[in-house]
């Protein structure tokens, strides 16, 4: 067996963060872990050396000290660049600290996988010292941002393998440069986990109204989540029917959408209850919600929604998903048969369908049904792992 390095600027600090899940949920699966190790930057709130289901995972620290790192997770590494001075200086730091992390253990591997440009860096490196194989996963947002257009058209050039988690994803990167070996291959969950379950209520914890439907919403507090148009659509909404709704999670846009609660006099209705480090929890969130919604927005710079893990995770707990018509999403709903495709910053049309949705029932069963087939059929994590090993040693 092929023995992999996997590179990556997120992974789940602790059991249970939500901070680079996705990347995680690939090798939880994976039948031969003791081939791999991941190698991640370090956070105060995780360990150096660690082990999460039998993955190993050692953590590399880029400044000190290291309650001073800006650049990885909290706001999401983008977000954080573009947000922090510090975290700008940072980056070669961090690019130079995970290629002296990863001499320690290059010369035990045959494979070099990168996940995200900035990984994608070192990865080409290791590539071009010590003759590795250099496989880079690319996720959206680095194919959009015209900082990050150049170094990515490098990379595809210089990647034995390419893979795309979305069609949209695909399509825009072909657009740049077109790679000699690539693979679309998306996102998954652990459909055990991710189910229809009896749910312990959980009213009283975020302090919401009990008698009235749930909208749910959760993600990193980003302009691209657009949660605030979520804000509108709930204000028309409360207009015609009495609804509750949490949003989940934390980010550089927490204060904007603080206030604009406030101004539109939504304080008990909407619900910003911070980041959700309770995996569990938030199950329990996606079956109590009658809706989640993800109404996200192409950002001036081109940032978009690479593919929204969080709606297949809805799907899978069968909770009807309404969502915009961005990026990578149009890979998980058919509109009108699993969940609801709505033009990007229409908070109207998102209100039209909560409404629509919540009153009619005969439909809304039929959807949510329909949604948890979609995931067992095309985005089941076990599948989709197999797939990714395979692809390791074909290469």
């Amino acid at each position: 067996m092929k023995k992999n390095l996997i590179l990556t600027t997120s992974f789940p600090r602790y059991k249970g963060d939500y901070f680079g899940t996705f990347v995680y949920r690939l090798y939880k699966f994976y039948k031969h872990k003791e081939d791999i190790i991941v190698l991640a930057p370090n956070d105060p709130k995780a360990k150096k050396k660690d082990k999460l289901d039998d993955i190993q995972i050692e953590r590399f620290t880029y400044f000190w000290p290291l309650k001073f790192q800006k650049l990885a997770y909290n706001s999401g590494l983008p977000a954080n660049f573009k947000k922090s001075l510090l975290a700008k200086l940072q980056l070669p730091l961090l690019i130079i600290n995970m290629f002296f992390a990863s001499l320690k253990h290059i010369k035990e591997f045959d494979l070099v996988h990168a996940h995200w440009p900035i990984a994608g860096i070192v990865a080409f490196l290791l590539n071009k010292i010590f003759n590795k194989k250099f496989i880079l996963t690319v996720y959206g947002v680095e194919v959009l941002e015209p900082i990050t257009k150049k170094l990515m058209k490098f990379l595809l050039k210089k990647a034995d393998l390419v893979i795309f988690i979305s069609s949209f994803t695909m399509k825009k990167s072909l657009a740049i440069y077109t790679p000699t070996h690539y693979k679309l291959l998306p996102l998954g969950l652990d459909l055990n986990k991710f189910k229809k379950i009896p749910y312990k209520k959980l009213d009283k914890k975020f302090k919401i109204n009990p008698n009235e439907p749930l909208i749910f919403g959760l993600g990193i507090l980003v302009k691209r989540k657009g949660f605030n148009y979520l804000i509108e659509a709930m204000k028309i909404v409360n207009k015609k029917l009495p609804c509750q709704c949490i949003i989940g999670g934390d980010g550089v846009e927490k204060e904007n959408l603080i206030d604009q609660i406030k101004e539109s006099k939504l304080s008990n209705k909407i619900h910003l209850v911070g980041y959700l480090d309770n995996q569990n929890e938030i199950i329990q969130l996606y079956n109590q919600a009658k809706l989640f919604v993800l109404p996200a927005a192409t950002e001036k710079s081109g940032n978009i929604e690479g593919l929204g893990v969080v709606l297949l995770e809805a799907m899978a707990c069968e909770t009807p998903v309404i969502a915009s018509k961005s990026g990578g999403i149009v890979d998980i709903i058919t509109s009108g048969k699993d969940g609801y495709l709505v033009p990007e910053k229409k908070p109207e049309k998102i209100a039209e369908k909560i409404l629509y949705l919540l009153q009619n029932e005969t439909i809304y069963n039929a959807m949510a049904k329909n949604a948890r087939k979609k995931i067992e059929k095309k985005f089941n994590i076990k599948t989709i792992s197999t797939e990714l090993e395979n692809l390791y040693q074909s290469i």
